[in-house]
């Protein structure tokens, strides 16, 4: 599992689908690398990883060990990438023999794993397509990178998964054979009887419209935002809960609001307890190439929680539209949350929880598992020559 993120509290499809496989295989999760020239100068890309370079796999989770591999040299350095992806490989590869996994699926995220096909002995390899990087806020160079090794991953992996339909259909113009698998949720954690509210939700005004997930100046509106919190001003609080990444410039104008705050990432076990207490769960994202490529997980968490949605209309989210009330701009967003409050939205309960359980993560996985097997199957001389 070549991962876009690291092994930590915040679960995304990656952690997901490994705690599904791990229930009876063992998982490689192979972190993005560390940066020796930061390491060394003292500005390691994460303090917490900074301890964990160049060592041995670690278990982690039962049956998944985490690997993080360092990059030697600055991406800038002429020649650098090459030699920072021979070593990539070459790391990878003594990972793989250290967990005691032979002939694995190589499941790659990030496309700069494309190196990997041609150096890791495997016994299929998969892209698994989550964004449309090319369309974020990145630098000329870093796109370019990104559209070839996207270019070689669609030609030369066995298998293809797109997490939503806009994103499969803009890359079939180099492949056409790529199949659609949206994210998911852990229902069984919304399963339990509800918690009742987290200490962090003891002093927020209810009544409250929640955001679950990273609030990214490449997702959230935060125009939108500002907008629909002066709208709300004494009628409800917008809480976000997980980490924050927007310019210092936007945290500060967003809390000047007294009806906006913003809680640090929590647990996976725990998450579910803030999502059940929220009133509305809101969807306040930017419409570009890049969020209508998305699948946010927050939709189906949402689902699972039984909480009416708001959101403006993200492609992603669109296939489930008669479970979530869609607004086009920050009155709309207002007026929607208003009707979500007083029982006026779109489905009721028991209509979003039925929903919800045809998109368990352990569907996803066996959805998933089918595809693969079946592709082992119909190339059984690709087994035996690799």
């Amino acid at each position: 599992m070549v991962a876009r993120d690291i092994w930590g509290t915040m679960r995304r499809r990656r952690h997901f689908l490994s705690l599904e496989w791990a229930r009876d295989r063992r998982i490689l999760f192979i972190e993005p690398p560390v940066s020796l020239p930061r390491l060394l100068s003292g500005r390691p890309d994460s303090l917490s990883r900074a301890s964990r370079v160049l060592k041995p796999p670690i278990e982690v989770e039962k049956n998944i060990f985490s690997f993080t591999p360092v990059r030697p040299l600055p991406e800038s350095v002429p020649y650098a990438p090459r030699f920072n992806a021979a070593t990539f490989n070459r790391q990878v590869a003594s990972a793989i023999k250290q967990a005691g996994i032979v002939r694995p699926v190589l499941w790659i995220t990030p496309e700069y794993g494309v190196s990997l096909l041609s150096s890791v002995s495997h016994s299929v390899s998969v892209y698994d397509i989550t964004d449309d990087w090319t369309t974020a806020g990145i630098t000329t160079s870093h796109r370019d990178r990104i559209v070839r090794d996207d270019d070689l991953m669609l030609r030369r992996a066995d298998i293809v998964f797109a997490v939503s339909e806009s994103l499969r259909d803009s890359k079939r113009q180099l492949r056409q054979d790529i199949h659609l698998m949206p994210n998911g949720a852990r229902i069984d954690l919304y399963e339990q009887p509800p918690a009742p509210p987290p200490s962090p939700l003891d002093s927020v005004k209810r009544p409250i419209v929640g955001y679950a997930g990273t609030v990214h100046p490449d997702r959230v509106d935060v125009s939108l935002i500002k907008k629909v919190a002066a709208l709300g001003a004494g009628e409800f609080s917008l809480v976000f809960v997980g980490p924050c990444l927007l310019p210092r410039a936007d945290i500060l104008a967003l809390e000047s609001f007294p009806n906006i705050l913003f809680i640090p990432a929590q647990p996976m076990e725990i998450l579910p307890s803030f999502i059940s207490n929220f009133d509305v769960c809101a969807i306040p994202h930017l419409l570009t190439a890049f969020t209508h490529s998305l699948d946010p997980i927050k939709v189906y968490e949402y689902l699972a929680a039984g909480r009416p949605i708001v959101s403006t209309p993200v492609k992603g989210i669109m296939g489930l539209c008669e479970y979530i009330d869609i607004a086009e701009d920050a009155e709309g967003f207002y007026s929607a949350i208003k009707n979500a409050l007083s029982g006026e939205g779109k489905s009721d309960v028991a209509a979003r929880l039925s929903e919800a359980q045809k998109h368990s993560w352990s569907r996803r996985a066996e959805g998933i598992d089918h595809i693969i097997r079946s592709w082992i199957e119909n190339h059984p001389q690709q087994q035996k020559s690799d």
